[in-house]
């Protein structure tokens, strides 16, 4: 017996999105409690599987108002730097 489950990308940003804004507080709590802010940044760096996700990428642009850039493997870009 087999069944298909079929996801959409709206349905899959919807799922995300409340987890996304915690993560996004997370960061501006972390900047903050280390003396920085936006402006001390010149981009953000996406890495792992989250970047490869649109929504991922234009939250944090539209919330930091930095550019967003993404590993040309974001998968194994930590892994390669370790």
């Amino acid at each position: 017996r087999s069944t298909g489950l079929e996801l959409s990308r709206d349905k899959f940003d919807d799922l995300i999105s409340d987890r996304l804004t915690g993560f996004i507080y997370a960061f501006d709590d972390m900047l903050a409690r280390n003396s920085s802010g936006f402006a001390d940044l010149a981009a953000l760096v996406t890495v792992g599987g989250g970047a490869s996700i649109p929504l991922v990428r234009q939250r944090l642009a539209f919330h930091t108002r930095l550019p967003v850039l993404c590993a040309t493997e974001p998968l194994s870009a930590a892994a390669r730097g370790a």
